[in-house]
């Protein structure tokens, strides 16, 4: 593998703990999410190529804090409602230890109460709870309340530790950077609209150089740019787990449900959850060809990649080992041993591949993309070529290359809907939408 992309992606690890509670005042003990190996992820990991494993720059994962106020046990620092288990917790370390790949604790919950900075003894106790991890070898942190990064106790407790902001902190502008740095990040997550503002992130890459920040950019997670509904979704997901259902089962049906096109001609393509290769339907970076993804290439550290909801089956076959999988409208699946064999061989589009695909390690040459020998799989590339896409028409390159630049000002360009063949829309949001209210129908968007 080149340098080129030498710990160039962050992923999620798979939780495997879900909060059991539906109320935002009290904690119970969670609960595993169905049958589970402690052991499965670190499996993956260590059966993947070593080639994959060199790309990897962190590996993020949830472990929130739990203490006692007024009687009441409390949970606070996650905004998914998952967590790792304390079985999970030791392997990941020893991925750490054993294959060089940081681990990254998540500390982003949306609501912060104030217990947490100005009571001495609950804030003594969210240090020791980060300390346990720090003298394991913990070394990067994402921390999502403002006022306790600027109190300067985090700082002071972990010299060695690099601080991460959140993408919910919407860091979108070179002033917005400075602001961030000043308060102690270190490693700078960049706002998910830069994915459609390639100009704006020259300017962001051209600061962070000379502040010597890192910086991180969320190139897959199918949220809608300027969604209404984020905030409030974020602020909900962590109490909203367990035996009762998820954001999706119950709230999302009033917001991102409307518009996921589960249903919809060209939606089966996609293998990132909850996506779609209709581009609006997240501000997903889309990168076709080498040329585009080499335009972000150079401007961002890391490229973060969502999941950490995705659970595993828990009966993943023992000689699976991750990999890149790009998978076709057709259902159609291609493994490829690192992102360094996809950018080589530029089969299917970049940023329809998936890194955490599995391999069955088991079978010889399973990594179809380039065989074990080196060679290229000429037969995957002429299958890919024959495949059936919009984005490879005319208007679909052209709306590829608009979306570098685009800034998401959907309600006056519709070149998305027009690759599609689907009629304008104004707002995903209206979809759904009667006089009354909210009811979820099956708009006619399709034009044939």
């Amino acid at each position: 593998m080149t340098d080129k992309f030498l710990r160039k992606f962050s992923i999620p690890h798979n939780d495997a703990l879900t909060a059991n509670q539906i109320n935002a005042q009290s904690a119970f003990p969670p609960i595993m999410n169905g049958t589970y190996d402690d052991a499965e992820y670190y499996n993956l990991v260590k059966n993947a190529a070593p080639e994959w494993r060199e790309e990897i720059d962190d590996i993020y994962f949830g472990y929130p804090y739990y203490y006692e106020l007024d009687g009441i046990t409390r949970r606070y620092g996650d905004v998914m409602g998952v967590e790792a288990s304390g079985g999970q917790l030791d392997y990941l370390f020893k991925i750490q230890d054993e294959f060089n790949i940081g681990i990254s604790l998540t500390l982003n919950q949306e609501i912060h109460p104030v217990e947490i900075v100005m009571n001495e003894e609950i804030r003594n106790g969210f240090i020791e709870h980060i300390r346990k991890l720090y003298d394991r070898g913990l070394r990067t942190v994402t921390v999502g309340n403002i006022h306790l990064m600027s109190s300067g106790f985090l700082q002071e407790a972990f010299p060695e530790m690099m601080w991460k902001n959140t993408v919910n902190h919407n860091c979108a502008t070179p002033q917005e950077m400075q602001n961030m740095y000043a308060l102690g990040y270190t490693k700078i997550l960049l706002d998910r609209s830069l994915n459609r503002n390639i100009a704006m992130l020259r300017k962001m890459s051209r600061l962070a150089k000379e502040l010597g920040i890192t910086t991180t950019l969320l190139v897959s997670e199918s949220c809608i740019s300027s969604c209404p509904f984020k905030r409030e979704h974020d602020q909900i997901q962590p109490w909203i787990g367990g035996p009762k259902g998820n954001y999706w089962s119950t709230l999302g049906n009033l917001s991102c449900n409307a518009w996921k096109f589960k249903h919809r001609k060209w939606n089966s393509g996609s293998n990132n959850a909850n996506a779609s290769i209709f581009p609006r339907n997240g501000i997903n970076c889309v990168w076709d060809k080498n040329p585009i993804y080499d335009k972000y290439h150079d401007l961002v550290d890391v490229f973060k990649y969502s999941g950490r909801l995705s659970y595993m089956s828990g009966d993943t076959p023992e000689n699976a080992g991750f990999s890149w999988v790009y998978t076709a409208i057709d259902g159609t699946k291609i493994p490829a041993k690192c992102f360094a064999d996809i950018y080589d061989t530029e089969v299917g589009f970049l940023s329809e591949w998936s890194a955490l695909g599995q391999a069955q390690t088991d079978i010889v040459d399973p990594f179809l993309l380039i065989t074990s020998d080196g060679k290229i799989n000429q037969d995957v590339i002429d299958t890919f070529n024959n495949f059936e896409h919009p984005w490879k028409s005319d208007v679909g390159q052209k709306m590829v290359k608009a979306l570098v630049n685009c800034k998401s000002e959907c309600w006056d360009c519709h070149l998305c809907e027009a690759t599609l063949d689907f009629k304008p829309i104004d707002s995903l949001i209206s979809l759904g939408r009667t006089v009354s209210g909210y009811e979820y129908v099956d708009d006619d968007i399709n034009n044939t």
